[in-house]
């Protein structure tokens, strides 16, 4: 009796050992950090644990038309990077994106979008005026107010339950 105890419980032990540390087939473990910031407003920064797709829906919800991709390699990492920056705001605000993809051993492990937005060119304009001694002084000055904003999404993939019970543990310190 007391040795079917034993093979039960090492048993028990290789089965916990084998699902925290074998990949889960069809399940995605995450952490994700969102941070917003946008002008006079208080910045927003969350980080949530989670398990589901999210990740790659949020890869899926943009179009990726006119963006500069560059891919690298090393080794067994390969870095995917997508820019672009374009006119926002109707032309006073100028927009910067980028997206980082990066795969170890052709899986996903971490995704990095920023988006800043600033003044643009045309969110100045020149003033001029003639003080007493007659000199024209022109300087530019910004007309448009508000503009500053960041946005930051991360997410962390974990391929396995082990990875991901410490990566989640971290948030909480």
């Amino acid at each position: 009796m007391e040795s079917w105890r034993k093979a039960l419980a090492l048993m028990l032990l290789v089965t916990v050992v084998l699902l925290l540390s074998l990949p889960l087939p069809g399940v995605v473990l995450y952490k994700h950090h969102s941070y917003f910031y946008w002008g006079p407003s208080t910045p927003h920064d969350r980080l949530e644990c989670g398990i589901g797709k999210k990740p790659f829906e949020f890869l899926d919800g943009f179009n990726y038309d006119r963006w500069n991709v560059s891919v690298s390699r090393v080794g067994d990492v390969e870095k995917l990077v997508a820019e672009r920056s374009f006119l926002s705001h109707d032309g006073y605000g100028i927009t910067y994106q980028r997206i980082l993809v990066v795969k170890k051993d052709g899986h996903v492990v971490e995704i990095h979008y920023t988006e800043t937005t600033g003044p643009s060119k045309n969110a100045y304009k020149e003033v001029c005026y003639t003080p007493k001694n007659g000199t024209r002084v022109c300087n530019k000055v910004l007309t448009v107010y508000d503009l500053d904003s960041r946005r930051v999404e991360s997410f962390i993939i974990y391929r396995t339950l082990w990875g991901y019970l410490r990566g989640c543990r971290a948030k909480r310190t």
